[in-house]
């Protein structure tokens, strides 16, 4: 995109230098503008109140929710919306104890880029199947933790039954 004189007093490894300089400082130029206006948009849609924070994490859920038969079909997965519907909720729900609006924004500004990416197919077919991987494990590990308290419950109770101590349990 840069005229370059051709003559025979110009030295040619000058020249390359130069477009290549030129173009290095244009691509820095390029992704910084890119930068500030993500970053304008983040900070343009901070959320007053973590009600607010709330209401837009709703709303992406939803806005997932709606993607999920467009990508089973653009993607071929043989993943049924009840597979997809577990798997969104699952990552929602890791992050359900999030009270500050802050950490909400941010969450839902990267959840909004990754839908952004699945819709607009800048993902493939194994970025999106690796969250389910993600998920099974997650939620096979959280199952072995109940089962393992329950267990731990259990065994309490019958060594303090066998020493002749009533302990009440909350249940």
């Amino acid at each position: 995109f840069f005229e370059i004189p051709l003559s025979t007093n110009h030295n040619n490894k000058h020249i390359v230098t130069h477009v290549f300089n030129t173009s290095q400082k244009v691509l820095t130029h390029t992704y910084t503008t890119i930068m500030s206006i993500l970053a304008s948009m983040a900070a343009t849609s901070a959320s007053a109140t973590a009600q607010q924070a709330r209401s837009r994490a709703l709303l992406l859920y939803r806005d997932m929710l709606r993607q999920v038969p467009a990508s089973i079909e653009q993607f071929n997965l043989d993943k049924s919306r009840e597979d997809f519907r577990v798997m969104i909720r699952h990552h929602f729900e890791k992050h359900r104890d999030v009270k500050e609006p802050d950490i909400i924004d941010r969450l839902v500004f990267m959840g909004r880029l990754e839908l952004e990416e699945v819709h607009k197919l800048w993902k493939q077919k194994p970025h999106i199947l690796k969250h389910f991987e993600t998920t099974a494990a997650e939620i096979a590990a959280q199952k072995m933790d109940a089962h393992d308290d329950e267990a731990k419950l259990a065994a309490d109770f019958q060594r303090r039954f066998y020493k002749g101590h009533h302990v009440e349990y909350d249940v």
